[in-house]
């Protein structure tokens, strides 16, 4: 599929691109990759650490429908 003339990436060849000055980024973004990156990784550790807290209970309350 077409975005806006060229084909979408995905997250890491779009960095890549970004990092080899293949495809410079043309809006300037208010974080640079690494603190993007950081924060990636801030929310999927936090996200792991609710996961099997939220899980049992909607376990608990499918199991008394």
């Amino acid at each position: 599929m077409m975005v806006m003339g060229r084909n979408p990436g995905n997250p890491l060849s779009l960095i890549k691109e970004s990092w080899s000055g293949v495809n410079p980024l043309t809006q300037p973004m208010g974080k640079t990759v690494s603190e993007c990156l950081t924060e990636l990784q801030t929310n999927l550790k936090e996200i792991h650490d609710v996961a099997p807290t939220h899980a049992s209970q909607e376990q608990k309350i499918c199991g008394s429908l």
